[in-house]
């Protein structure tokens, strides 16, 4: 569970991007779909600027979010865990130590949009301030 290097994807990892960090984010294709690709090339920079150690401390809800991709530690926690992303013994407190990992982000966030991608409903509660500006469930559409 995304225990080595940040530049070492493994096939197992479904896609995982590769991140030259600091400054610009560098997304390398793995094995997700290009529409995926290309909604996490927006919503990296939209989220956080590009900055993995990015904290905002009083988010749309009042709480704080991490990262990359600004996730709150529960939505990072239960979806790693639904995903098999996470170790099965992680326990809840402990996803504060793995909060801002950039691999572990992407990783839960390609599920995710995998997922529900499609879903306006879905971004709208999961990324809402970007989402109102790149309408991600569009992307791909004819």
């Amino acid at each position: 569970p995304l225990n080595r290097p940040i530049n070492q994807a493994t096939s197992q990892d479904s896609a995982i991007y590769a991140l030259n960090l600091p400054g610009a984010i560098e997304l390398a294709k793995l094995s997700a779909s290009d529409r995926t690709t290309r909604i996490l090339a927006d919503l990296v920079p939209c989220e956080s600027g590009n900055d993995p150690e990015a904290i905002n401390p009083v988010d749309l809800d009042g709480t704080p979010s991490y990262g990359l991709l600004q996730f709150k530690p529960d939505t990072l926690y239960d979806f790693g865990m639904r995903y098999k992303i996470l170790p099965e013994d992680l326990e809840r407190p402990e996803i504060m130590n793995r909060i801002k990992e950039p691999d572990l982000q992407l990783a839960v966030a390609t599920k995710m949009i995998e997922e529900y991608g499609r879903s306006k409903k879905f971004w709208m509660s999961q990324f809402p301030g970007c989402s109102k500006v790149y309408k991600f469930w569009n992307y791909g559409m004819l």
